[in-house]
């Protein structure tokens, strides 16, 4: 499992489109990545999207 999320500035990295907003991976297991970097072997792997409610 990992996160993703949504930033109010453009980051850059491995992402995802969910209701034509831009999630941005950040994976708090892969050791030493920085924020967009999904772990390798899930590079190209279909995601499930889990949503979690609204933060405010």
């Amino acid at each position: 499992m990992a996160t993703a999320v949504r930033f109010d500035e453009e980051v850059q990295g491995d992402y995802f489109a969910l209701d034509g907003k831009h999630y941005v991976v950040c994976d708090p297991i892969c050791i030493n990545a920085d924020i967009g970097d999904a772990m390798p072997q899930f590079k190209q792997a279909r995601a499930k999207i889990v949503r979690l409610g609204a933060v405010k």
